[in-house]
């Protein structure tokens, strides 16, 4: 999904989609992520990589902007694990479509990564996730399909 509509100038013409590109989280949301950061990987972290989790709340400035020039696409909006359904062991079918947003490629994957895959997964997901996405993307887009 995200390489079929990735810079699309069909985007565009649906001003009713937000655009969530710009990452700006409530206050107190890092609080909640970061107690189930540490309780996922307490064991793992380093001295510095702690001094970094207390000054997580910096994130959204370095990360939007670095990612402001990045492509858009046609994210989810709501991406979980109880919107996929799996019609065979490699044809997900992602339910739900109520709140598509546009934004960011990486707002999915990240989902994908970091709530709904095993850990020790991450590394060979993100090759079949990059690989399934640079086959799409190479791929003349014909309208009909978007």
């Amino acid at each position: 999904m995200h390489a079929k509509w990735l810079e699309s100038p069909e985007l565009e013409k649906y001003g009713w989609i937000a655009n969530v590109s710009n990452w700006e989280p409530e206050d107190g949301w890092f609080d909640s992520r970061r107690a189930l950061f540490r309780e996922r990987f307490e064991d793992w972290l380093k001295p510095f990589s702690t001094t970094l989790l207390d000054q997580i709340e910096a994130t959204p400035g370095i990360a939007n902007s670095r990612l402001a020039t990045a492509p858009l696409t046609l994210p989810h909006g709501d991406f979980h694990l109880d919107n996929i359904l799996f019609e065979s062991e490699d044809q997900p079918v992602l339910l739900d479509w109520s709140r598509p947003v546009i934004g960011l490629a990486a707002q999915n994957l990240a989902e994908l990564l970091f709530k709904m895959i095993p850990l020790k997964r991450f590394d060979a997901i993100f090759e079949i996730y990059l690989e399934a996405f640079n086959r799409v993307a190479a791929k003349p887009t014909n309208k009909q399909e978007l």
